[in-house]
């Protein structure tokens, strides 16, 4: 049985439902795991009747065994690029807007960002190529027990993506596989125990 190659995950998020999900892993077991294995039956079958070139069952299965796969292909792509996401935030969303909403993006996922919505579809358009080309701008409040060294300036770091763990480690230097990261902070204000910044991310991957 050939073996469908692995995918490069470096694409936006397919932000999807529950149910959805479901039903594109159901699509993908009845293609690879019952319907490619008796084609390829058929196909070995066929192909030892002798020529090939004017045998139907041999030239439509590997058609469809070229259908099969690129099905397969795509499906294990939105399925690595999912991110489950409960359809009664978009429905609470949607009720308190009045207004039909589609999920583009949700920030800072491993420590519980904010998700983003668009009202349109040509509006998604422009804020994924804003991600894309990382023109945007991120703000932060950060309360932090350790002033920075300065009360202003410019931090970068490396960022390397553990996705199994659903994390990010930084480090001071860069090394293979790493997205750098860079921002700008001002210290607004300190009590005794705590300071208050202000950071502006200013280049980073989407995580």
């Amino acid at each position: 049985m050939a073996r469908i190659p692995q995918l490069a995950i470096n694409d936006e998020k397919n932000y999807i439902t529950p149910q959805g999900f479901a039903a594109l892993q159901a699509e993908f077991h009845a293609l690879y795991k019952v319907e490619r294995p008796e084609v390829v039956r058929t196909v070995a079958w066929a192909a030892s009747n002798g020529d090939r070139s004017e045998n139907g069952d041999y030239i439509y299965g590997k058609r469809r065994l070229r259908q099969i796969d690129g099905r397969c292909k795509h499906l294990m792509k939105r399925m690595d690029l999912a991110e489950i996401v409960d359809a009664s935030l978009q429905q609470q969303g949607e009720a308190y807007c009045q207004h039909p909403l589609f999920i583009i993006h949700r920030l800072d996922r491993p420590v519980s960002g904010v998700v983003l919505f668009a009202k349109t579809k040509n509006a998604i358009k422009g804020i994924n190529e804003q991600f894309r080309v990382r023109s945007v701008e991120k703000t932060y409040l950060a309360v932090v027990a350790e002033k920075p060294p300065a009360e202003s300036g410019v931090l970068v770091h490396y960022l390397q993506k553990n996705a199994e763990k659903n994390r990010a480690y930084a480090s001071d230097e860069e090394r293979p596989n790493t997205d750098r990261a860079e921002l700008k902070y001002r210290v607004l204000g300190s009590s005794d125990r705590y300071h208050l910044n202000l950071i502006v991310s200013l280049h980073c991957a989407p995580f």
